[in-house]
């Protein structure tokens, strides 16, 4: 393959005006340096052909014709009976990436090494495996895939997908975001596996679950009735999950009390699982463990607690201790509890025995959101531990992992934003895949807000409302966080519609305030004062760490308006306990001491 120099000056030869910068960037990403393929393009221009029908050419490069071979054949024919078996998996995948982990499975260890010594693939990361354009191009314009290893290679991905359901690490969230489409397609067309159906489920945001392709949950129980254990463990697992998933697509597009009343209505089959002959015990605390999630979700808390309690004694699932320890983060009498059950799985994680990605990326997500001091110090003694498995996942594009590190970014913006830099310096670069999920998407634009805030709002603005905007059907914490970013930017027009259009119960005093500051900002201050106090009613009890920031939100309502408001002040400056809070507040207080107000009076 060439440089972007080297193939600039091939399809410009014997072209006196060279080639438009659009266009050749237009087939540098057809076709790449690959000399053949820019030769035959030069050639199609030289003879006349539109730079306009060029680009569209571009599309189907693998028919260009080299005398009387086509193009595909000439780039990949003389290796038909050497690479067919490896070229064949990405026929199948329909990309010109595939999971390295599955292709390997596949092909084997002999079968990647012939890949990357034929220079058919791009550099690529350790989760995946991608050709050259202009080779999956090849591929398409040829007949590489029959009827029978279609079939084989089916196969094979699903028993793939089942070896990897029980282990402890991102391989099974990185293969889907590989092959997601794949898996939809096979799904969509019928081919309804237990095994693709939860691979897909894990993958999916609340907005992107397909409750039409999923079989229900009371009939998939039901069926499993007569069976054993030890012989459905996937079938299983995949009726808790689809219950789940259920939910948080109900929750998405119907709201919380709708999807809770779904929710209580699919409780049985939880009971019809447990009532399955022969289940292992850790079958018996994974079913109970689910049981007690839907419990909490219906804001039974002591129920789900009494259901966490009765999974730890049948078995030591992590997932569980990881529920309770929520749970007793809510309660000052069981914060001995909490950390225990935290140091437990930190010991295990660190140790190697059990402790998923996703557990323990959920824990540190959890600690991040927790105020007790214990929590704080367990963070900041594990952190490099917990920033490493996140930062990990991110680069093997886990959904999760980025909302982990979105977590740490967040705490890290509120107590300690010099260490930003640091944070997004080991970030991995923006990607079309995880543009392409919103979890993942979602959790990087707040990370970006956060940088375009506290760091600097030119370098990270324009990142952060590019992953918004790229956001298929976002929620109202990530609308909000749009909005705010639309604020960091001056663009309060643009924000005040986002942010009145959010419909969050749960959410409502931060969506208040920030709604305050939209108004405030294009001198609506009538509204922008009723915004505010709607806020700081709202801020007691385990919201009360937000009052000093929306006290300082309504001193500036309030000096816009024209009050003395004095009592807010000395209110905000007892309350802060962030620097950017209280730098802010003795910046105003000292424009007020040295300005009288419209009566007269001074602070």
């Amino acid at each position: 393959m060439l440089d972007a120099d080297a193939a600039l000056s091939i399809l410009g030869s014997a072209l006196p005006d060279g080639v438009p910068s659009k266009v050749f960037q237009a087939i540098w990403n057809a076709v790449g340096g690959h000399p053949l393929s820019l030769r035959l393009i030069n050639s199609s221009a030289r003879g006349g052909a539109s730079w306009e029908d060029v680009v569209l050419d571009c599309e189907h490069i693998g028919q260009a014709d080299d005398g009387n071979t086509l193009l595909a054949e000439r780039i990949l024919g003389r290796h038909r009976g050497v690479l067919r078996d490896e070229l064949s998996v990405f026929a199948w995948a329909g990309h010109s990436s595939c999971d390295r982990g599955f292709l390997r499975s596949v092909v084997g260890p002999v079968g990647l090494r012939k890949l990357t010594s034929y220079g058919l693939t791009v550099s690529e990361d350790w989760t995946s495996v991608r050709l050259h354009d202009i080779v999956e191009a090849a591929i398409k314009a040829g007949d590489w895939l029959s009827e029978r290893r279609a079939r084989e290679l089916d196969d094979r991905f699903e028993r793939y997908i089942l070896s990897l359901m029980r282990k402890d690490d991102h391989n099974l969230d990185s293969m889907v975001v590989q092959l997601r489409g794949l898996l939809e397609r096979k799904v969509e067309g019928g081919d309804r596996r237990t095994a693709f159906i939860y691979a897909l489920i894990s993958a999916w945001a609340a907005s992107q679950v397909k409750p039409d392709a999923l079989p229900d949950p009371h009939e998939l129980a039901r069926s499993l009735a007569d069976g054993r254990g030890g012989d459905i463990d996937p079938e299983i697992a995949l009726t808790v999950e689809i219950v789940e998933a259920l939910h948080r697509y109900e929750r998405h597009y119907h709201g919380v009390e709708s999807a809770r009343q779904k929710l209580r209505g699919r409780l049985g089959v939880f009971d019809t699982l447990l009532s399955i002959t022969d289940l292992t015990d850790r079958q018996t605390a994974e079913i109970i463990h689910h049981h007690g999630k839907a419990r909490r979700i219906l804001l039974e808390r002591d129920h789900a607690m009494e259901l966490f309690e009765r999974s730890l004694e049948v078995f030591p699932l992590n997932e569980a201790k990881l529920q309770l320890l929520r749970l007793y983060t809510k309660d000052r009498a069981r914060a001995e509890e909490a950390e225990a059950l935290a140091l437990d799985i930190v010991r295990l994680a660190k140790g190697g025995k059990g402790v998923t990605s996703s557990v323990l990326l959920g824990l540190g997500e959890t600690l991040n959101s927790v105020h007790a001091q214990w929590a704080k110090n367990l963070l900041l003694r594990e952190e490099d531990f917990f920033l490493d498995r996140a930062l990990r996942g991110a680069f093997a594009n886990v959904a999760q992992a980025y909302e982990v590190l979105a977590a740490f970014a967040r705490q890290k913006a509120w107590k300690d934003p010099a260490s930003l830099p640091d944070f997004l310096s080991k970030l991995p670069a923006l990607s079309a895949v995880m543009l392409d999920d919103d979890r993942a998407c979602g959790a990087y634009a707040e990370i970006m807000y956060h940088a375009a805030t506290k760091v600097s709002v030119d370098d990270y603005s324009l990142r952060a409302l590019q992953a918004f905007e790229a956001l298929r059907s976002p929620d109202p914490f990530q609308t909000r966080r749009w909005g705010e970013t639309l604020l960091a930017v001056g663009h309060h027009k643009e924000a005040e519609t986002l942010l009145a259009g959010i419909v969050d119960a749960d959410g409502r005093i931060w969506v208040a305030h920030s709604l305050s500051r939209a108004k405030l900002g294009l001198g609506k201050l009538d509204e922008a004062k009723d915004l505010v106090d709607e806020a700081l009613a709202g801020a007691t009890g385990r919201n009360q760490q937000y009052r000093a920031s929306f006290l300082l939100q309504r001193i500036k309502v309030r000096l816009a308006i024209g009050e003395i408001p004095a009592e807010d002040f000395e209110e905000a400056v007892c309350l802060a306990d962030n620097q950017s809070v209280l730098e802010q507040l003795e910046t105003l207080r000292s424009e007020c001491e040295a300005q009288p107000n419209r009566e007269g009076h001074v602070l």
